[in-house]
């Protein structure tokens, strides 16, 4: 039996998959890691001449997998800021700083090196980068899901405690959550909430000649998708999805901008905008004599969003402004 070690590292890379990975940054408490080796990354040759295998080469390698961890709002920036691609730093001098991030349109997101504790050792995955971020909003705890691609493995000796650059900030529970769909408040509305930022990563598209890691790790669309139940206390719900008030319209469905605040007390906030969200599907089937569900999808889509700096205007379905006194994220590449 070895010691029970279970944490995440991180530090973001200037270049992609640097040949030596890089220390940590910081460190952070996960629920759980399956980020880890791909299943059988080889070539094989089908002979004609036996019915078993006989010639296998090492192939194309690219591992993948999810890290799950309780947020707190300076952690969630780093992963946001890895996920979206834009970042901007104002600096509040005395005062509060404001982190703003918000949808790239490169094909390329910023890559990070993940360490992973892992009892005996820590496995090490550099060129890593998001395909997906989930948040989910009304659990006990505010959970964030970073289902990964990593273009290489590395394996280091496992960091004793005194040694992670562990975050002081606390971790976050529903409580710290506040909702409004259109302005509304909806804390007493909506029983749970899922955000969902796709990437869709093209694996084979990173494949080059003379390495069997990838050369890069492109994106392709990104998809911001909502989801979540709500009590059923009204038919404003199917309002929005009909586009009017007394059944299905010929003009589609209405949109509302719908906000997120996250207040973490002395230690800053986090608010996710989206400025424009339309329902793909809703429900409220009756069961018994129990109380109706509503469930409800949607999708964010792009519309102008204007900065803190009250000029500049960017062109996005998500923006995520932290607000606290921690640095400027940048400082944290490491080259």
């Amino acid at each position: 039996m070895g010691t029970v070690r279970r944490y995440l590292g991180c530090c973001e890379e200037q270049n992609f998959n640097p040949a030596i990975p890089h220390d940590a940054k910081f460190h952070i408490e996960i629920a759980s890691a399956g980020l880890d080796e791909p299943d059988n990354p080889n070539v094989e040759f089908e002979s004609g001449l036996y019915r078993g295998r006989r010639e296998l080469r090492p192939g194309y390698y690219s591992a993948s997998g999810n890290i799950i961890f309780p947020i707190n709002v300076r952690a969630i920036g780093y992963f946001l800021k890895w996920a979206l691609g834009n970042y901007v730093f104002t600096d509040g001098g005395a005062g509060t700083n404001t982190h703003e991030i918000y949808g790239k349109e490169d094909t390329a997101l910023p890559s990070f090196t993940a360490r992973i504790g892992k009892d005996h050792f820590e496995h090490i995955f550099t060129g890593t980068t998001i395909n997906s971020l989930q948040l989910e909003i009304g659990g006990d705890w505010l959970l964030c899901t970073v289902d990964c691609i990593a273009a290489k493995s590395h394996k280091d000796d496992l960091k004793a405690i005194a040694d992670l650059s562990l975050f002081t900030e606390n971790k976050l529970t529903f409580v710290a959550a506040g909702v409004t769909f259109g302005g509304t408040p909806y804390n007493c509305k909506i029983q749970n909430m899922t955000i969902n930022i796709s990437n869709n990563v093209d694996v084979a598209k990173g494949k080059g000649v003379g390495t069997r890691y990838p050369c890069r790790l492109p994106i392709g669309a990104r998809n911001v998708d909502l989801s979540g139940v709500l009590h059923y206390l009204d038919t404003s719900e199917y309002e929005k999805y009909w586009g009017q008030a007394t059944g299905i319209g010929d003009d589609g469905p209405s949109d509302e901008a719908i906000v997120i605040t996250i207040d973490g007390g002395d230690d800053g906030s986090l608010q996710l905008n989206f400025p424009k969200v339309q329902y793909t599907k809703i429900g409220a089937p009756p069961s018994g004599r129990a109380p109706i569900d509503q469930a409800f999808s949607g999708y964010a889509i792009v519309d102008t969003v204007t900065l803190a700096d009250e000029v500049t205007e960017v062109e996005t379905e998500l923006l995520a402004t932290l607000e606290n006194n921690n640095d400027d994220m940048d400082n944290d590449i490491e080259s």
